[in-house]
C-alpha cells in the first residue's frame, strides 16, 4: 500500500516547507502548493470525479490549507470543493482565529488550527484526521 497523500497549501514558503517536511517524516506523501488557485487546480486535475471508484485515482487523504492566501483563500477553496461534493477532510491553519473563522469552518466541516501551534501536536492531529477518514 502506498503512502497516504496530503496536500499542503500555504503562500508562506517557510511554513509550507516546515509542514511538508514534518509530515513526510511521518510517512505521508505531501504535495505542496502555493495558494488556493493552485490547490483547486491540482485537485481538479488529479480527481476528475469525486465519486470515481478507480484505484488509479490517488485522492488525497486530507487537505491542509492556510486561510489567508492571495487569489482564492482557504474558505473559497473548501466552499468550492464541498459544492462539488468533495468531502476530503480539511484542516485550515490561521494566525487569526475568530468566532467567524470557527463558524465558517464548522459550516464546511473543516477543522481549524491556530498559529503558532506545536508542530508535534499538529502532526498528531493530522494523523487522527487521516486515520478517521480511512
Amino acid at each position: 500500500m502506498s503512502a497516504k497523500i496530503l496536500v499542503v497549501a500555504d503562500d508562506d514558503v517557510d511554513m509550507r516547507t516546515l509542514l511538508a517536511s514534518r509530515l513526510r517524516r511521518r510517512g505521508y506523501e505531501v504535495i505542496e502548493v502555493a495558494d488556493g488557485v493552485e490547490l483547486l487546480g491540482y485537485l481538479r486535475s488529479t480527481v476528475q470525479s469525486w465519486t470515481l471508484d478507480d484505484e488509479e485515482v490517488r485522492v488525497p487523504s486530507a487537505i491542509i490549507s492556510d486561510v489567508t492566501m492571495p487569489g482564492l483563500n482557504g474558505f473559497d477553496v473548501i466552499e468550492d470543493l464541498r459544492r462539488d461534493g468533495c468531502h476530503i477532510p480539511v484542516i485550515l491553519i490561521t494566525g487569526l482565529e475568530t468566532e467567524e473563522t470557527n463558524d465558517k469552518a464548522a459550516r464546511w466541516d473543516a477543522m481549524v488550527c491556530t498559529k503558532p501551534f506545536d508542530i508535534f501536536r499538529f502532526c498528531s492531529t493530522v494523523d487522527e484526521v487521516v486515520g478517521a477518514s480511512g
